[in-house]
């Protein structure tokens, strides 16, 4: 069984092709701004 191969980032909204090893926990795309706003989403409280 194959997933679906684009996801949508929940921070830009736009599609990315997310990793294969990570298709289940992938949530933003590989963007440098999306990177950070996520590091810092699950830093702070």
């Amino acid at each position: 069984m194959k997933a679906s191969g684009r996801h949508k980032c929940l921070l830009c909204g736009e599609f990315y092709q997310p990793d294969r090893r990570n298709l289940c926990h992938q949530r933003h795309c590989a963007k440098p701004e999306c990177r950070k706003r996520s590091m810092k989403d699950r830093v702070e409280p």
